[in-house]
């Protein structure tokens, strides 16, 4: 969903999970782009999903779970399940983006700073490197860190056809 196609994603998953409303798997896409602007619906889409776990593998509904406790805000217990997800498949990229982006919204409750999260953020973005929230959490690292140039780098990655984004004038100044 990049390129600010977000709002076309959530229609098309949406209309998914209407021919086939069982299937939980599938309300997880939509529960991640609910994320980016119907916080409402990342808790149905989340809720749905777990609802119906029952047919899938303990990976898939684990998954599921960690969504679901992150959607609700249930963060020890999100954080708990992209933990056993990560013990048995170390590289799973949903897992990885998951506790990514758990440390990015609740890392100060959870006692861990979202910086600790880079090897997370390294890993989806070695595998998938064009993943948008991947890069969105990634820029939203840099800036923290104040590394300016990384940031102008993936926002033009995110919005290739937008100046550059409030993140650069907000962590280093107006851009150059």
């Amino acid at each position: 969903f990049r390129g600010g196609r977000q709002d076309a994603a959530f229609a098309a998953y949406t209309r998914a999970v209407e021919l086939d409303p069982v299937f939980g798997i599938a309300w997880y896409p939509g529960s991640l782009l609910a994320y980016w602007g119907a916080p409402a619906k990342m808790l149905e889409f989340a809720e749905t999903a777990v609802r119906n776990v029952s047919n899938l593998p303990w990976r898939e509904r684990r998954l599921l779970e960690a969504n679901w406790e992150f959607a609700r805000g249930a963060v020890r217990e999100s954080e708990v399940a992209y933990g056993e997800i990560l013990q048995t498949y170390p590289d799973d990229v949903d897992a990885l983006l998951g506790a990514a982006l758990l440390g990015s919204e609740y890392g100060w409750l959870i006692g861990g700073r979202f910086v600790a999260r880079r090897r997370e953020l390294d890993a989806v973005h070695r595998y998938q490197p064009d993943d948008f929230m991947g890069l969105w959490l990634l820029s939203k690292l840099e800036a923290r860190a104040g590394h300016c140039a990384a940031v102008e780098s993936l926002n033009s990655k995110l919005f290739p056809n937008q100046p550059p984004r409030i993140a650069i004038a907000v962590f280093c100044g107006p851009p150059s």
